[in-house]
């Protein structure tokens, strides 16, 4: 997962993730967030994409991956 600070003002903080619901990589922002967590995996961030969907994403893994919940 790869982070970004996009507005360095404003502090907003966006992500991206795979979403299988769009078929691509979708940018999430503040409001798509819904919980971070400690998995047997690390930290796990879950979201809920645009279209809905749920997903977790492991802000510590080498490659950017999800996968749906």
């Amino acid at each position: 997962m790869d982070l970004m600070v996009l507005r360095e003002q404003s502090g907003d903080m966006f992500f991206s993730a795979y979403c299988q619901e769009v078929g691509k990589e979708v940018l999430l922002g503040p409001d798509n967030f819904v919980d971070l967590v400690t998995g047997p995996d690390g930290f796990e961030l879950h979201y809920r994409c645009h279209c809905g969907r749920s997903g977790v994403v492991h802000p510590q893994a080498s490659a950017p991956a999800g996968r749906a919940a």
